[in-house]
């Protein structure tokens, strides 16, 4: 049966009241929800992309019977969802899986990666999203020693190493690769993220060891330098759990740095350096008569970090 016109009303409860948006079914191509400000939570996007699929292609079979369709704010859940077809909701599903930075570490003390990144949200939204993400997010990056606990999409996550340690980028990010189970985890990443360091904080062996760390991703599509990251910092009155908890809660994203010509200086000065590693490897190589091939960088973007928490930038 054929709808000349839905009206839907929805309750967004961001305090500005009902919006109502008018679906006209005679042209189900040109569909458009009109949305005064974009919305970040998840349940609300998964929610109008539901709606709109099934408005052009599933709702006149669905709801043949019906005469009229009225979603009022005290429901403001799509209950037709389940019974989409499951190759509908795969899509709604494979569309909220937005790309992550996922921070990771290696611990030399337990032997084992961690990660301050909260987990995907759709492993907690029922059995059909788990099992999807579970898919699409193996879990990456064990050691010999302990089991991997880090979900992580190749094909759209990065991988982030934080400049945490006291000595800043020391042998725990040169030798990486050495300390997982399975060295070709790192195989299947296509984006490392690594922070910016001035040359006037920067330990000596800092570029060697970034260098290496590079190099061990065979697949690098893009190299992310963080500027003016955020840091961690110790107070003497807050005891150290406490402000782990407080990071573990936040997760991140990155932007493009507003400052164009310090991201330029920064992206030359840090090409210019692997390039120095490069050369010293390939002159120590011909001391002892053996060929090098010099490696080149992927692209590299600087950009600077924001912490994101309950979908609000902070």
């Amino acid at each position: 049966m054929a709808f000349d016109r839905l009206s839907i009303i929805l309750d967004t409860f961001d305090g500005e009241g009902e919006k109502q948006f008018n679906v006209r079914r005679a042209d189900p191509e040109k569909i458009a929800l009109r949305i005064e400000r974009k919305k970040e939570t998840l349940g609300l996007r998964i929610y109008f992309i539901a709606l709109a699929m099934c408005i052009s292609h599933e709702l006149p079979r669905l709801t043949s019977n019906m005469s009229d369709l009225e979603l009022t704010p005290a429901a403001p859940a799509f209950h037709l969802f389940p019974h989409l077809p499951s190759e509908l909701r795969l899509k709604v599903w494979a569309y909220a899986q937005k790309p992550r930075v996922v921070s990771i570490r290696y611990n030399p003390d337990t032997k084992k990666c961690t990660s301050s990144t909260p987990l995907p949200v759709l492993l907690h939204v029922n059995r059909e999203t788990r099992y999807e993400t579970q898919r699409s997010h193996p879990l990456l990056f064990a050691t010999a020693s302990a089991a991997s606990r880090i979900p992580f999409n190749p094909a759209v996550d990065t991988l982030y190493f934080p400049r945490c340690r006291e000595m800043g980028y020391d042998e725990t990010l040169r030798d990486f690769r050495t300390f997982l189970r399975e060295p070709r985890d790192l195989d299947v990443v296509q984006r490392v993220a690594l922070d910016s360091v001035e040359s006037g904080a920067k330990r000596p062996w800092e570029s060697y060891d970034k260098a290496v760390l590079i190099k061990s991703f065979s697949r690098l599509a893009a190299l992310y330098l963080v500027l003016r990251g955020e840091r961690v910092a110790w107070l003497s009155n807050v005891p150290r759990p406490f402000v782990l908890e407080r990071e573990r809660e936040r997760r991140l994203e990155f932007v493009e740095y507003a400052d164009g010509a310090e991201a330029e200086r920064v992206r030359g000065d840090f090409q210019m350096a692997f390039e120095r590693e490069e050369e010293v490897l390939m002159q120590i190589n011909a001391q002892f008569g053996k060929g090098y091939e010099m490696h080149k960088l992927p692209p590299v973007v600087v950009v600077a970090k924001k912490a994101v928490e309950e979908g609000l930038m902070k």
